[in-house]
Parts: C-alpha cells; structure tokens; sequence
C-alpha cells in the first residue's frame, strides 16, 4: 500500500470510528498509539489527523498533541441548522435518481430503525446494541440519499455535519427513553420520506427531511439542560 493511500485508509478509519462513537469526544490521540494501531509509521498518521484537524473533528495544539473535538450545546444547535439547509436539498436531487439497490438500502434501513424504536418503547432502555444499531441504519439511510444526489461537494459537507452531531450527541439510556426524543420520530419521518421518494414526490421529502432534522433541533433545546456544562 502506498503512502497515500495508507494515510487516507487510516483517515476514513478515524472518521468511522468517530461515527460509531468507537472514540468519543474529547478523546487524545496519540501518534505512537495510532502508528502501532495501524502497523504503520507515524507520518500516514499525522497527515492523517491534519486532515481531520483541518475538518475540524479534532483539535491540535502547538505541541501537535490531538484530541477529538468536544462539541458544545451551540455546536451541536449549529450542526442541525445548517442541514436543515443543506439536507433536504441533498434530498430532493436524489429522489428522481434513486437506483433499485439505493431504494432496498433505504428500506433496511427505515425497518432497522423502526425495531429499534419499538424495542426501546417496549424495554424503556436504550442499550448499547440499540445505540450501534441506529447509528448504522441512521446513517446508511442519510449517506444514501447524499451520495444519490450526485454532488459530491453537497455529501462532504453533509457528512461532515451528521459527525460534529454524533460525537457530541446527548444520546444516552436516561435521556433515550424519554419523550419527546427522535428515536421514534426518525422511525417516522425516515418511513414517511421513503414513501415520498417512492411515490416521486421530491417536494414532500424535502419538507419532511426538514421537519425530521427539526424535531431533533427541537428535542436539543427541550434537553438542553440535561447536556453538562462545557
């Protein structure tokens, strides 16, 4: 593997891992400890965390000693602003594109989401596969309608977003299990855009993509004083 490309597989490796919540926020990141992570040298490892400093995922000081970001409550109010923006645009374009293979991918994910709702409604526990599982189907369903919107530029800045919301998400087991919090809106409003997209109604899930994003900026402001003070 050449040297670019070990250093952007070690870049898309971090950003997952922050995705995942694999490494939370505020986290160091050591050089030395990613270079034997990776079984590499430390320079695909540094041109890698450059990168993700330059994104603004992780903060660097003179000494260039690296830390994950640690997203504010403002951070995160402006993370969901601006893909109440971006999102339901990215949206719109996609839906006259969407493939066969984009729409069953779509599917599992609304149905995958829809079995966590339930089993937290069910349980009033919100566990760590339940986390896991709607990351993943979250973002498979979200990542999808980016990349089948065909701007490339459009899906980074979107990506970029959905990960500033994820590292610092207030998603926890007391505060998932009460309402109104979006697991179960997303169930909804995830399920009511596909029907949308299948039906070629791009104008009803641009308005719904905004109200989903919406309710999670609603739900923000309603916990905001659960989050703790940074």
């Amino acid at each position: 593997m050449t040297q670019t490309n070990l250093q952007t597989a070690i870049y898309e490796s971090l950003r997952e891992q922050l995705f995942t919540g694999g490494i939370e926020a505020g986290s160091p990141l050591s050089e030395q400890q990613l270079a034997e992570n990776f079984q590499a040298s430390r320079m695909p490892v540094r041109q890698a965390l450059a990168k993700l400093a330059h994104e603004g995922l992780i903060t660097q000081s003179s000494r260039v000693r690296s830390a994950v970001i640690n997203p504010t409550l403002h951070d995160l109010q402006e993370a969901l602003e601006l893909r109440t923006l971006l999102e339901p645009h990215a949206v719109e374009l996609a839906t006259p594109r969407l493939s066969w293979v984009e729409k069953e991918t779509l599917q599992a994910a609304c149905r995958q989401i829809q079995n966590v709702a339930q089993r937290v409604k069910k349980t009033g526990k919100f566990t760590q596969t339940d986390r896991e599982e709607e990351l993943y189907a979250d973002l498979t369903f979200h990542r999808t309608l980016w990349q089948a919107a065909d701007r490339s530029r459009l899906a980074k800045l979107c990506d970029d977003l959905h990960l500033i919301w994820r590292i610092g998400s207030p998603l926890s087991e007391d505060i998932a299990t009460q309402a109104p919090w979006p697991i179960s809106l997303a169930a909804e409003y995830h399920q009511k855009m596909l029907a949308a997209m299948e039906q070629g109604d791009a104008d009803q899930a641009r308005r719904l993509m905004h109200d989903h994003i919406q309710s999670n900026l609603v739900a923000l402001k309603r916990l905001a004083r659960q989050l703790p003070t940074r």
